[in-house]
C-alpha cells in the first residue's frame, strides 16, 4: 500500500503548525509601527497604531478610538474594536491592539482606519475633531491555476 501527497499544497499550514504566526511587539516609536502588516495565513496576529506624544504628560488624558472599515471588513479580515482609552501622567504614549484575521482567499491588499476622537484633557493637532490613520493587511496568497 503507498500513497503520495504534494507537500507543497499543504506548506503554510505546515508552518504555521511548525511556526505560528509572528508576534509583534508594542511600539513605542511612530517608527515601529507596522502600517503594511502581512495577512497570516491561518489565526490572526496583533497590529498596533499608536497614539504619542512628544513629551511626558503633566496629566492624565483621555479619548475614544474605533476601527473603521476601509476595504477591510471589521469581522472578516480584522476584529472591530472600540473604547475609552487614557494615557496617564508621565507616559507619552499607548499602543492600540487591533487583530488581523488571516484567510486563504485571494484579494487585493486591505485597508481600515482607527479614528481618535472626543479628546479630554487635551486638543487634537490644528482643533481638528478627529484623527484617523490607516494601515494596510497585505494579501500574501496567490491564485493557482
Amino acid at each position: 500500500m503507498g500513497s503520495d501527497t504534494r507537500i507543497s499544497t499543504h506548506a503554510d499550514w505546515i508552518d504555521f503548525v511548525a511556526q505560528g504566526n509572528p508576534v509583534y511587539t508594542a511600539p513605542t516609536l511612530a517608527s515601529d509601527v507596522i502600517q503594511n502588516v502581512p495577512e497570516p495565513n491561518f489565526g490572526s496576529v496583533l497590529n498596533y497604531f499608536l497614539a504619542t506624544f512628544d513629551e511626558p504628560l503633566m496629566q492624565d488624558i483621555s479619548f475614544h478610538f474605533r476601527t473603521i472599515n476601509g476595504t477591510a471588513i471589521a469581522n472578516k479580515d480584522y476584529i472591530a474594536t472600540q473604547r475609552q482609552m487614557t494615557i496617564h501622567t508621565g507616559e507619552n504614549h499607548v499602543a492600540i491592539p487591533v487583530t488581523i484575521l488571516g484567510d486563504k482567499i485571494t484579494e487585493a491588499n486591505e485597508t481600515f482606519s482607527l479614528e481618535i476622537s472626543e479628546p479630554i484633557g487635551f486638543r487634537l493637532p490644528n482643533n481638528a475633531l478627529v484623527l484617523i490613520a490607516t494601515h494596510t493587511i497585505i494579501d500574501n496568497d496567490t491564485a493557482i491555476f
